[in-house]
């Protein structure tokens, strides 16, 4: 199993950064809340990710994201974009960190992953399929680690479709009968053409066992 699917199990929050909000799944109670990112429309810009807005009213997000969780001791699982920079991603682990801040549990209290690692199984041979509003990311992922990916451009207007298709199957030629996976929450035509959607709800208890 990979440090994923570790970090999971461990995990009491789960946040994911989706394009249109923080999606959190507090693993304690099997509860789903959501954070949208609220812009004006002169902010929209394109290829900037609408999470860029945590920073322009850090107050407000840092708020929120307590009041989603509440209090106690916690452990984080905070799932990135695969397209998000390294400053970015720097940024967004700092910004979770400083706004829980002492509710975080001093060993591990904080892991981010990439988002395609968290599709699937920690011990399962898939291909993950996500998007932001830069790219699509097609990501083969083995044991919980990305072994190798392609990120398109997410404005391929009616070409999307069949780039991703074709990226899918370059990864299934070598790996014939891996299932495909993308989240729900962010689904568009080129996605549902390409493989199955995951719940949110899902994919934060993938590593538990169904209740009887």
């Amino acid at each position: 199993m990979g440090e994923t699917g570790s970090a999971l199990e461990r995990a009491d929050i789960f946040i994911w950064v989706g394009m249109e909000a923080l999606q959190i799944w507090d693993r304690r109670r099997e509860v789903e809340k959501g954070i949208p990112f609220l812009l004006k429309r002169d902010q929209k810009i394109p290829y900037v990710p609408k999470f860029h807005c945590l920073w322009e009213d850090p107050d407000h997000y840092s708020q929120e994201l307590r009041k989603a969780v509440g209090r106690g001791k916690l452990r984080v699982l905070l799932a990135v974009p695969e397209d998000a920079t390294y400053i970015e991603t720097t940024a967004l682990v700092e910004f979770v960190a400083q706004a829980f801040g002492r509710q975080l549990k001093k060993r591990r209290g904080l892991v981010s992953c990439s988002q395609s690692v968290s599709l699937g199984k920690p011990d399962e041979h898939f291909i993950a399929i996500t998007r932001t509003c830069r790219c699509y990311c097609v990501a083969r992922v083995k044991d919980g680690k990305i072994a190798d990916s392609q990120l398109l451009d997410a404005h391929g207007g009616g070409r999307n479709a069949n780039t991703v298709e074709f990226a899918v199957r370059d990864f299934s030629a070598a790996a014939a009968s891996m299932p495909v996976y993308y989240p729900e929450s962010d689904e568009d035509w080129a996605l549902m053409s390409a493989g199955k959607n995951v719940p949110f709800s899902r994919i934060a208890t993938m590593d538990k066992k169904k209740k009887r």
